[in-house]
């Protein structure tokens, strides 16, 4: 289902590209719930096959901008996406993630809200972000001993890639905030 707030010739042509972005068979249910060239808000469901097709309007967002930009944006969007996901919506279609990027003059904003009760930063033993300096690889021992999959470094990537990380108190909403140059 798509609304879409079209009050240009430019927003036309990006709501067009947007549109043709969400029509992939599997990923029909992105709903669109606004798109102009500086902003676009959508509700995503809580499936990882969902991811690709907002990357790919993510993508026609972030086109004109240098390409290193882009990948770092587009890097810690899937990170932060997929964690919302998995552990926001615990892989459940049903539920819906509220995604939106602003574009400013000076900045790219990207906001993730998952349905999901939140998280204690301080106890994700099982993150790299959470390592001692001593130990850089303490999460890598924790996951194996829980029986997790390897990774663990998708929140200290992310706090590489982007210039600010802002999570509310529940931290289960996050603003991105990338400076362009």
């Amino acid at each position: 289902m798509f609304n879409l707030l079209v009050e240009s010739v430019s927003d036309i042509e990006l709501n067009a590209t947007i549109s043709v972005a969400l029509a992939a068979p599997s990923e029909d249910e992105v709903e669109l719930i606004s798109a102009r060239p500086d902003r676009i808000k959508l509700r995503v469901p809580g499936e990882l096959k969902a991811v690709s097709a907002v990357e790919q309007v993510l993508a026609s967002f972030l086109a004109d901008l240098p390409m290193e930009t882009r990948e770092a944006i587009a890097i810690a969007f899937r990170e932060l996406l997929e964690n919302a996901v998995e552990h926001g919506c615990r892989l459940d279609r049903s539920k819906r993630i509220k995604v939106s990027f602003v574009r400013l003059k000076r900045a790219i904003i990207g906001r993730i809200k998952d349905p999901g009760a939140g998280f204690d930063p301080a106890r994700l033993e099982h993150a790299a972000v959470n390592n001692p300096d001593d130990d850089p690889l303490r999460h890598a021992r924790v996951r194996e001993e829980s029986g997790m999959r390897a990774g663990g470094f998708g929140l200290l990537l992310t706090t590489k890639l982007v210039d600010e990380l802002v999570y509310n108190e529940r931290h289960n909403e996050v603003l991105f905030v990338k400076y362009l140059s």
